[in-house]
């Protein structure tokens, strides 16, 4: 069985707020609460990393678990239309300065 769950570890110095209307923005989505964004194809709940340590972060191989933020993504429609969506959503996070690093099943997938 597939598990279509997403962490995206999301390394950035931007306050939640300005996470969460990037994503907002890059997904085309609605905003749901204060940091929730659905989508058609997800909805993405953005979260403060309890592990977040601004030395670690930049380590080579594991920093990536220390980046500030991450992203709890779940599907919500057909699978490749959440994959090609949420590849979308981290190309355009990417091209806006985001450092992004996806932690799930199918990350070899997504496109970036």
């Amino acid at each position: 069985m597939q598990n279509d769950y997403c962490k995206v570890y999301v390394d950035d110095d931007r306050p939640r707020d300005a996470v969460v209307e990037a994503i907002r923005s890059a997904s085309r989505g609605c905003l749901e609460g204060q940091a929730t964004i659905r989508t058609d194809n997800y909805v993405v709940d953005v979260e403060d990393n309890e592990e977040y340590d601004q030395f670690k972060r930049s380590e080579p191989t594991d920093g990536f678990l220390y980046y500030r933020y991450y992203l709890d993504v779940e599907r919500l429609r057909d699978r490749s239309a959440y994959i090609q969506s949420l590849s979308s959503l981290l190309r355009a996070m990417r091209g806006a300065g985001f450092n992004l690093v996806p932690a799930c099943d199918f990350e070899e997938q997504l496109a970036g």
